[in-house]
């Protein structure tokens, strides 16, 4: 063999190694396949409930909004993170001007493993460890059945869960598309109760004293719209 003909092996075997390395690169930093979602779902309802007349007679209002970020591992794993919050607020016409209302704030980090040969795709196994926070904030509640007001305190409440979503994802073009439900179960501590319609992402316990309780959630959410970048 002459020298030029192994100077030219050696300089595309070099190139060869060079491209095969730069694959699995380009590849597990995910490029073009991070995904960033809203969960319109509960935005949704909250605003049509505000918009009723039974929430403005009772002068209730609620607002939510909640998505996340999936930053790509490889071609089926990706570190998913959400976040959810819900503020409820009524009475703010009363004529002392004290509203009352609660807030709850949710945040989660996961893996979300895809089966659909890419992150976004197919079904959807999310396991995610879920951090919760109450407030209850003080005010001037509804009045009672005697007419007199009832004043709240405020108060807080924490929950630390671990729970699984599963559901089946779309990709078209740069849209993402899924559709997604789970469970959880933890504890909580000064949590006494969440209305039905806040169990989207929330906990159900049945106290509101500080020592811990157990906390069951549900993911109402539902549908999930995003896009890829």
């Amino acid at each position: 063999m002459s020298r030029f003909a192994a100077l030219t092996l050696a300089v595309l075997s070099i190139a060869g190694a060079a491209e095969a390395q730069d694959i699995p690169v380009e590849s597990a930093a995910g490029k073009g396949e991070r995904l960033l979602w809203l969960e319109p779902l509960g935005t949704s309802l909250g605003l049509l409930y505000t918009a009723s007349p039974s929430a403005r007679d009772a002068d209730e209002r609620i607002y939510m909004l909640s998505g996340g970020y999936a930053h790509p591992l490889d071609a089926r794993r990706s570190l998913a993170t959400e976040l959810l919050v819900v503020h409820n607020v009524g009475g703010c016409r009363d004529v002392t001007g004290k509203c009352y209302g609660t807030t709850l704030v949710r945040t989660s980090v996961g893996l979300a493993y895809s089966f659909g040969g890419s992150p976004g795709r197919g079904f959807l196994l999310q396991p995610r460890l879920i951090l919760g926070y109450y407030r209850q904030h003080p005010g001037r509640a509804d009045p009672d059945v005697f007419g007199q007001p009832l004043e709240t305190r405020g108060s807080h409440g924490f929950s630390l869960q671990a729970g699984l979503d599963v559901g089946y994802q779309w990709r078209f073009g740069p849209v993402y598309l899924s559709i997604v439900g789970g469970l959880a179960a933890g504890v909580s501590t000064g949590i006494e109760d969440i209305p039905p319609f806040l169990s989207v992402d929330g906990n159900y316990t049945g106290t509101g004293e500080p020592r811990p309780a157990l906390a069951l959630g549900l993911n109402l959410h539902l549908l999930r719209v995003g896009f890829t970048f």
